[in-house]
C-alpha cells in the first residue's frame, strides 16, 4: 500500500520511571499517541501493553513516545 512521502513511521514506547521499551510499532497519522488513550477509554486489547501503561498513568505520568524512523511505504518500515 503506498502512502505519501514519509507518513509511515517507526515508533516505541518506554516507561519514563526506568526508560524501558515496551513496545515497537508502526503507524501513520496519530497513531502513536492512541495506546494511551485507549488504555483511557479500555479499548485497548493487548492486556500486557494496557497494564503498562495503565500503572503508568496510574503513577501520574505520561508514556514516553520515540519516532525512530519515517518511510515513504509500509513495507519499508521492516514491521
Amino acid at each position: 500500500m503506498n502512502s505519501r512521502s514519509g507518513d509511515v513511521y517507526v515508533y516505541t514506547l518506554s516507561d519514563p520511571r526506568d526508560g524501558a521499551v515496551f513496545y515497537v510499532g508502526k503507524g501513520r497519522k496519530r497513531r502513536a499517541w492512541a495506546h494511551e488513550k485507549e488504555v483511557r477509554r479500555g479499548k485497548e486489547k493487548n492486556a500486557p501493553k494496557a497494564a503498562k501503561i495503565g500503572g503508568i498513568i496510574q503513577a501520574g505520568l505520561t508514556v514516553k513516545i520515540d519516532i525512530i524512523s519515517r518511510h515513504y511505504l509500509d513495507f519499508d518500515a521492516g514491521l
